[in-house]
Order: structure tokens, then sequence, then C-alpha cells
């Protein structure tokens, strides 16, 4: 029974795997051929699948926070704000929502330009290799994990709440220094069938189904057959249609009548609701502003004695230092940028840490830099 089950579980990954396609900026690839074996092969406009997997390069991500009593007003209003975040004129959103805690939901946005990639609206169903490669390492539990396949070179890092995918270019001295500030960083190359396994897994999870827009719902209506009636038909469906607005319009009538009693004998309790939801948010933003506050107070104190470590080898000149609620930012010009980051990357009181802006060449020969990392003083 288990050998049975086994074969049509299988069966069930190769028919979902021919359907797939893996889209970046230089080419489409589908992972598994005719005869069911894993192969690279190249996809015709004409023969696309019914599901992408779209490689981080395709998309731009934008987060922001909010502060809503529920999911279902959170939704209402990122639904009536997404297209307005958008950079492009013509893209495909999507967007993933998470509890942050104390009343505050975090919102991250993804958008692909249509103009640019327009065969990714044809799919029925869109999602994007960094989920996937998220779910096949947490099920390993191998973060910060270096990842190489097909789609290239991906750096995986948690901090401790939250997973961070980041596309790396190994020619680049900012992916480099990157990579050497993450201790026990471990490196896996996926083959194209472990590829598939991860992608076939994540696909029957159904963990990306609450991420917005993973459905296609254009496509999936677009494609939808137009039904025709002949004229007796068409007479029988408008007497019917009739027939169902006269008892929806009593039902309207009768619910309006219902609602209307209970509005007026429930306004004590809306209003003492009104006045606790207006405390409640009172106190809230109170005990916010004391948290940050005590935070900010306590780890600026201790931002010169970290400062203060830094070695004379690195021929540091700081033109510029910001400190905003426990992030740091740092601009000026050093004659060894790489160990300096080593040195940062090593602090315990240092997380976060990266460039603001690519490593630029100054006129005294030294290299010009930006950077910010998050400082907490425990």
């Amino acid at each position: 029974m288990k050998q049975l089950f086994s074969q049509y579980q299988q069966k069930a990954k190769n028919w979902l795997l021919s359907q797939t396609d893996l889209l970046s900026k230089t080419e489409s690839i589908r992972l598994l051929s005719a005869n069911g074996s894993i192969t690279k092969n190249a996809v015709e406009d004409n023969s696309i699948g019914q599901i992408a997997i779209l490689n981080k390069s395709m998309y731009v991500t934008f987060e922001r926070s909010y502060k809503v009593i529920s999911r279902k007003e959170l939704l209402g209003i990122v639904n009536n704000e997404k297209d307005f975040h958008s950079p492009f004129s013509n893209s495909f959103v999507q967007y993933k929502v998470e509890d942050a805690g104390d009343g505050t939901w975090l919102v991250t946005y993804y958008f692909v330009d249509l103009d640019v990639f327009p065969h990714v609206a044809n799919y029925h169903v869109v999602l994007t290799w960094e989920w996937v490669l998220v779910a096949h390492l947490e099920s390993l539990s191998t973060l910060p994990c270096q990842v190489t396949s097909v789609f290239g070179e991906h750096l995986v890092v948690s901090d401790g709440q939250r997973n961070k995918v980041t596309e790396l270019d190994l020619g680049n001295l900012k992916s480099r220094i990157l990579l050497g500030n993450q201790p026990n960083l471990r490196c896996e190359t996926l083959t194209l069938e472990r590829m598939s396994d991860a992608i076939a897994n994540y696909f029957l999870s159904f963990t990306w189904v609450g991420i917005q827009g993973s459905f296609n719902r254009q496509r999936l209506f677009a494609n939808s057959k137009k039904v025709s009636f002949s004229k007796y038909e068409m007479a029988a469906v408008a007497a019917l249609f009739v027939g169902v607005m006269a008892l929806e319009s009593a039902y309207l009538v009768g619910t309006d009548y219902l609602l209307s009693k209970q509005v007026s004998e429930s306004a004590e309790a809306r209003n003492e609701y009104a006045s606790l939801k207006g405390q409640y948010l009172t106190n809230l933003d109170a005990y916010q502003a004391l948290e940050k506050a005590i935070k900010t107070r306590s780890h600026a104190a201790a931002l010169p004695s970290l400062l203060g470590q830094l070695q004379t080898d690195y021929d540091l000149r700081i033109d510029r230092l910001d400190y905003v609620e426990g992030e740091v930012r740092i601009g000026g010009i050093s004659g060894d940028i790489e160990s300096l980051m080593s040195f940062l990357g090593k602090q315990a009181s240092v997380s976060g840490l990266d460039f603001l802006s690519p490593i630029t060449p100054d006129k005294s020969g030294k290299d010009r830099f930006s950077i910010r990392f998050d400082f907490l003083d425990e």
C-alpha cells in the first residue's frame, strides 16, 4: 500500500513539474521533459506552463508596517494601496502579510514590471524562488546558507524572526564582504533533481495560498468559457431572475428592519466599544514611544565605546555618522574597507550590517563607502 501511494505521489509531482516554468531575466526553462526525466529545457512562448517560479532579479520588493485592529481591515487597506506603491505603470502585484505583534502588521509587496516581462501575466499561479528557497532551508535548519542553483548564487540569513534572501554576484566586492561576515556559513548546491523536489514540496505544502496574488485571478477568469442561450432558455432565465430578485428584495427589507432594530438597541454598547478602542490605541502608542525612547537612550550611550575600538590600520575617516532608533549609518573613506566590515560583523552588538550604496574609489586612492547596521548593547 505504501509503495502504491508513493507511485501516485511521484506521478503527481511529475505532472506538477511538467506545468512549472522557471523564469529569469535572461531565459525561461522547464525542469521536466516529456518522458518524465529531469532536464533543462527552453520554454517556447506558445508552450508555457500553468505555474511560474520567478527569480529574485525579476521583481522588486517594498515593505510597510500597518497598525490596525484586524487582518480583514488590513487587507482592505492594502488592496486599495497596492497599485499606488508600485514603481511601474503596468505591474503584476503580490503581497505577503505577517503579524509583527503589538497590533502591528508587516506587509511585503512584490512588483513585476509587465512591460518588461509580459509573459508573467499568462500564468495561473505565480510563485517566487525566494519563497521556495526559504521553505526548503527551514526544513533543513541550515541557516545561514549560500545556495547555488540554475538561478545563480543566493545568500539566505535569519535575523531571529524572519529569513532574508539576497542575490549574489561573486565578482562584486559587496557580495564577497556579505559572505565574509557570515559565521558558520554553509554552502549548498541544488541540482536540478533537488530543485524539482523543493518546488514540488513547497507547492504541495499550500503555504503559498495565503500570499495574495499567488493565484492569478485575471488569468483564471479570462480562460472561462462563455455560455450562449436560445431565446426560450433566455426567457426561462429571465423569469427565474425576476423571481430571485423578488425573494432577494423581501429578504433585504426584512434584514434592514432587523438591523435597524439591533442598531438602536446596541448604541450604548457601540459607544463603549469605541471608547475602549480609543483608550487601547492611546495606551499602545504611549507604551511603544516609551519603549523606543528607553532603547534609544541606552544604546546610543554605548556607541562611542564601539567606535573607540576601531584600529588605525583601517585608515578610516568618518564624514557622516547618524543614529536613529537603534540604526547606525556611517559614511566616509577607508584604506581597508574589507577589514573594517569584518571587524563590525564580528561584534555581538552589531546586526544587519549592509552597504547603503556601492563602494567607489576616492581621489585619495582609498575607498568611499556608506554602510548601516543595527546597534544593540546588551
